[in-house]
């Protein structure tokens, strides 16, 4: 929390610009949404046909379900916060 320009960092990440939102953004989330549960499912259904009978399918569910949520956020603070420091993209300002 004392790195420097952390505190723009969330703000930019978790006060979204709403007005910057166009139907092509809208369409694009939700096929990466639909892409991503399509593997996810195609991944479970491995899962359960080749592991056998010592499986626990609701606890690997729910473990899944709070793991890869948490890893996103943390990784999209890094990101941003990489971002705003570092300038690593000129162009891309980091939403300025």
């Amino acid at each position: 929390m004392t790195l420097p320009r952390l505190k723009e960092s969330f703000a930019f990440l978790f006060k979204p610009d709403f007005s910057k939102i166009a139907p092509s953004i809208i369409i694009s989330a939700i096929g990466q949404a639909f892409f991503s549960l399509s593997l996810g499912m195609g991944v479970l259904i491995t899962y359960i046909k080749f592991g056998g009978r010592t499986l626990f399918i609701a606890l690997d569910y729910l473990t899944n379900n709070i793991n890869i949520p948490l890893v996103a956020v943390l990784a999209a603070i890094v990101a941003t916060w990489i971002c705003k420091t570092k300038s690593l993209n000129k162009e891309l300002e980091c939403g300025k």
